[in-house]
């Protein structure tokens, strides 16, 4: 466990100060970069996308972003999809293409995936 967090830590001290603004996910285990309040349809981030993990996680695990909403519960999500290393998965050019619509929040869901071997014998 400690390994982690000396990994999160030297990812937060190389970092430069607004994507050191970490925010709570409604899991006590995950933080991600601070989202803008506003953003035009289809624009990239000016700046990179992070989820920091502080459980274990094996490197290259896949990590998925899905957004939506109450009007619309799966708006498309651009360049969603991205590895964990070092307990940190990095999402560069994420863009939400679809509308909020009137409704002014998204709901936004990490997924962590992993792949397990399994044989079967017939």
């Amino acid at each position: 466990m400690t390994n982690v967090f000396s990994h999160v830590r030297s990812f937060l001290e190389q970092q430069p100060a607004p994507a050191k603004t970490l925010e709570k996910s409604s899991s006590p285990n995950i933080l991600y970069t601070a989202l803008p309040k506003h953003w035009r349809s289809n624009k990239s981030f000016q700046e990179p996308f992070y989820v920091v993990l502080l459980t274990p996680v094996p490197d290259n695990t896949e990590v998925s972003i899905w957004a939506g909403n109450d009007e619309k519960p799966c708006e498309e999500v651009r360049n969603e999809k991205a590895k964990v290393h070092r307990q940190v998965a990095k999402f560069n050019d994420l863009r939400f293409v679809g509308r909020s619509g009137r409704v002014n929040n998204f709901l936004i869901s990490f997924t962590a995936n992993e792949i397990y071997g399994l044989k079967v014998d017939s």
